[in-house]
């Protein structure tokens, strides 16, 4: 990872939320054209193409976009969206049609005729989905794009401190996804916690958790021991810290991201993954 221009020291705390839903969406039930679509009635399209799984006009949560900016001024989005329409309205959220993976910019034509490359396994949902967490189409081994960024910004911090420092720390609240594997020993791998808070030993093997830290202090003269060693008991410490932390705190703006009819109810593994977030 290269640092490529010099910019101010961070200062003060910014983060990034990633979301990623791993499973298959229909997008085009997402996002209707609706009305006043030009050239062509978009809607018409639409409903003809889409037959009976299309989504009735009357159904659809209306949204504008800017006159003259979109092939439609009016679009309809899916009726079980309200909360995201809202965001739209209120100015925060966005939609972003028509993305997928690209190595370059292409036409129908170029696709058919072999004209430029085009990604490797371009149909392959779980080549794509990689593809996807690390925005480099062309390369399936390039690490994801965050854990890129981490590695970007603690070799900056580095560089200008004249020291190794890390000011990038990555958790997860669903496993190691790709999007956050950086390049090796650059930054620390990102912390792991479940729906329901940090993940460490289970309740059996908690017990072996100060051998395992004894065990593990002990020098090795091999590197790749001592590597492993080192790696294991900054997790076990990593794990003590990080819940002890979690324990402590609470919500400071209360259960504003549960449904309004279960006001007191987090149940669903994305309630309790989002409230792991905030």
């Amino acid at each position: 990872v290269a640092v490529t221009e010099a910019t101010a020291h961070v200062v003060d705390y910014k983060a990034v939320v990633y979301v990623f839903l791993a499973g298959g969406m229909d997008s085009h039930s997402v996002l209707v054209p609706l009305s006043e679509c030009t050239p062509t009635n978009l809607h018409e399209q639409y409903m003809k193409i889409r037959g009976n799984i299309a989504i009735a006009r009357r159904d659809l949560l209306s949204i504008k976009a800017g006159p003259g900016s979109q092939p439609c001024n009016t679009f309809g989005v899916h009726p079980s969206l309200r909360t995201v329409t809202q965001l739209y309205n209120d100015g925060d959220a966005a939609f972003l049609a028509n993305v997928g993976s690209l190595v370059t910019p292409l036409t129908k034509y170029d696709v058919e005729n072999k004209v430029k490359g085009v990604p490797p396994a371009l149909f392959a949902h779980n080549t794509q989905q990689r593809a996807t967490q690390t925005l480099q189409a062309q390369n399936p081994r390039a690490n994801g794009i965050l854990g890129r960024i981490g590695d970007a910004l603690n070799l900056q911090a580095s560089e200008q401190d004249g020291k190794d420092i890390e000011i990038f720390s990555a958790y997860s609240v669903s496993g190691s996804p790709k999007a956050m594997e950086g390049a090796p020993g650059v930054s620390r791998v990102a912390d792991v916690l479940s729906s329901s808070g940090i993940a460490g030993l289970s309740v059996v093997s908690k017990k072996l958790e100060n051998p395992m830290s004894n065990m593990h202090a002990q020098k090795a003269q091999s590197i790749y021991a001592e590597t492993f060693s080192d790696r294991v008991a900054l997790s076990i410490a990593r794990v003590q810290d990080l819940g002890s932390k979690l324990r402590q705190k609470q919500l400071v703006n209360g259960p504003w991201h549960l449904p309004a009819d279960a006001p007191a109810c987090c149940t669903s593994d994305i309630c309790m993954q989002l409230q792991q977030v905030a």
